[in-house]
C-alpha cells in the first residue's frame, strides 16, 4: 500500500545509501589509523631528535676531537715508552739513565737491579729498584738530575725512597744510605 506525499525507496535509493555509509565508515577508520601513525610518528621523532642533535654536535666537533686525541697522545709519548720497545731494553736504558745522574752527582750505586714490570690498564711499569750511598746534598743533585732527564724522555717515577744515616765515623760527614724504586711506564697492546 502506498502512502500518499511520500516517496517510496526503491532498491537503487538502498544500495548507493548503504554504499555511501560504507565509504564514510571506511573513510573514517582510515583518517583515525593515519592520525595514530601521526602521533606515533611524532614521539618517534621527539625520541630521535636529540641523538641526532648529538650525532651532528660530534661530527661538528670531529676536528676540535681529533686535535684533543693528538694532543692526548703527544703527552702519553710524554710519559710512556711505545709499545715496540721491550721492557727489558727499558729497563736497561733506565738502568743507564739512573747510573749516569748518579755518577753525575757523585753518588756511589751499591747496588741496582730491574724488576718486573706490573701492567695496569693499557700500560707497564718498570721498575728499577737501586741501592744508593751519598751526603744529602748529593742525593739532592741526582734527583735533580733526574727531574731534568724527565723533560727529554720519558718521564722517570720515584716509587719509594728510604734514607738511612749511616753510622757515624769520624769525619764522615753525615752519609746516607739510600734505597730507591724508580720507574717507567710503557704502554702495552
Amino acid at each position: 500500500m502506498k502512502v500518499p506525499g511520500k516517496a517510496a525507496l526503491r532498491p537503487a535509493h538502498l544500495s548507493v545509501f548503504g554504499t555511501l555509509a560504507g565509504v564514510v565508515v571506511i573513510a573514517v577508520f582510515a583518517g583515525l589509523l593515519v592520525a595514530e601513525r601521526g602521533r606515533e610518528a611524532g614521539e618517534v621523532q621527539e625520541a630521535v631528535a636529540p641523538r641526532y642533535a648529538r650525532l651532528a654536535g660530534l661530527r661538528e666537533s670531529a676536528a676540535a676531537v681529533e686535535q684533543a686525541a693528538a694532543a692526548a697522545t703527544a703527552a702519553l709519548d710524554r710519559f710512556a715508552y711505545p709499545v715496540t720497545m721491550s721492557g727489558d731494553r727499558i729497563g736497561t736504558d733506565l738502568q743507564q739513565r739512573l747510573r749516569a745522574a748518579a755518577e753525575a752527582a757523585g753518588v756511589g750505586v751499591i747496588n741496582s737491579q730491574i724488576g718486573t714490570g706490573k701492567r695496569q690498564a693499557d700500560l707497564e711499569d718498570v721498575p728499577v729498584s737501586m741501592t744508593l750511598e751519598a751526603e744529602i746534598g748529593q742525593l739532592r743533585q741526582m734527583l735533580l738530575a733526574v727531574q731534568t732527564q724527565s723533560g727529554q724522555a720519558p718521564a722517570i717515577f720515584i716509587d719509594s725512597l728510604g734514607i738511612q744515616r749511616q753510622r757515624s765515623r769520624a769525619g764522615d760527614g753525615g752519609r746516607l744510605t739510600v734505597q730507591a724504586r724508580f720507574s717507567v711506564l710503557r704502554r702495552v697492546p
